[in-house]
């Protein structure tokens, strides 16, 4: 039987593949005059109530047009184009390529918005490569590795292009997104890479979304339609609707303690339970099930709805990897399911992961 795909959808899988091309170097690099416009126009997103920095601070910025909804007809298709050209254009400068992943320029003194799993340990030299194919010097600040959130900084002389951040209250399920990274690795004559999508869910701790990522994306910015960063991009599954990035709130959060270098959770043995989402269900079910894994050994099963663990309540599945490592390799726990119409308990005997 023929498929029928909506003509909604249908434009918008159209922009995906216009969007998805990659530019050459030598047209996204700015030269001269154009090199200044560029910049400057990328500063401007600061609000006019902000000074120049002096201090190690991210620069947020208010909403400054209504978000697109549903593409119904070509004009909507039009606004939502003209929209996302116009937030590549002007955040570009500031996405660079760094240890084979990404990062983001959040302040013209140099902070760099990436994950941890990208950064590594805290204060080791780095060194940055923008879209033109200039290459500076910097470190690494600290890491918050329950979250996958790290800072680094350039220390070359700046100012330095940067992209603000959005408030919190801004990301909301449904809204359109674009995920603006390096996959894989940084080539000379390939411009950073650009994907859409929209927002499936958003908590403290995490924003979910369909657009798809993949190696090399790690550390790239997850922006809104007016260019501002929502989260940075951490990892994947199968699933392309399984995209997981760290939200700006959980960089908020620990701000200072990023800033002075801390690393909350040096690398290591961390606990694994074995478990992956699924995505097509709002509730905590289980859609994957490693081989051999702590949750494989006790009997857990592909569709088991996750109740609690270790004496926490679970209202979403994004509330269980946190609890998980902060458990020990080897640790007996406890875990709650819903199967079918029965409730069972479980005592989970943890495995280990990790460097």
């Amino acid at each position: 039987m023929r498929k029928i795909v909506p003509g909604g959808l249908r434009a918008c899988i159209l922009l995906m593949v216009a969007l998805a091309v990659v530019w050459p170097v030598d047209a996204a690099r700015p030269r001269g005059r154009r090199a200044a416009a560029a910049t400057s126009r990328v500063a401007a997103t600061r609000p006019a109530s902000q000074p120049e920095a002096t201090v190690l601070r991210p620069v947020t910025a208010p909403a400054s047009k209504p978000a697109i909804g549903e593409v119904k007809a070509p004009a909507d298709l039009r606004a939502l184009e003209a929209r996302v050209r116009a937030v590549i254009e002007r955040v570009r400068p500031a996405i660079i390529q760094v240890s084979g992943g990404s990062g983001v320029i959040v302040s013209p003194d140099g902070l760099v918005m990436s994950v941890a799993h990208v950064g590594g340990r805290a204060n080791r030299p780095v060194t940055f490569t923008f879209p033109d194919g200039r290459r500076v010097r910097g470190v690494t600040l600290g890491n918050d590795r329950e979250a996958d959130a790290a800072l680094m900084k350039i220390t070359d002389k700046g100012p330095w292009p940067f992209v603000p951040l959005a408030s919190p209250d801004d990301v909301t399920p449904g809204q359109w997104c674009i995920a603006f990274s390096y996959p894989v690795s940084f080539a000379r004559r390939r411009a950073p890479v650009v994907r859409l999508g929209r927002v499936l869910r958003s908590t403290p701790v995490s924003v979910v979304t369909d657009c798809a990522i993949m190696g090399g994306d790690s550390g790239g910015a997850l922006l809104d339609l007016d260019g501002r960063v929502i989260g940075i991009s951490s990892r994947c599954n199968d699933s392309v609707r399984f995209n997981l990035h760290v939200p700006t709130s959980r960089f908020r959060l620990n701000w200072d303690r990023l800033v002075k270098g801390e690393d909350f959770d040096p690398p290591g043995r961390f606990a694994f339970l074995g478990v992956a989402a699924d995505q097509d269900d709002d509730q905590p079910r289980i859609g994957t099930i490693f081989p051999g894994s702590a949750a494989d050994k006790a009997g857990l099963k592909v569709g088991d709805v996750v109740l609690s663990f270790a004496g926490r309540r679970i209202k979403q599945f994004e509330d269980l990897p946190p609890l998980v490592r902060r458990q020990k390799p080897g640790q007996k726990v406890s875990l709650e399911v819903r199967r079918d119409d029965k409730t069972l308990k479980f005592e989970v005997t943890l495995g280990s992961a990790g460097g």
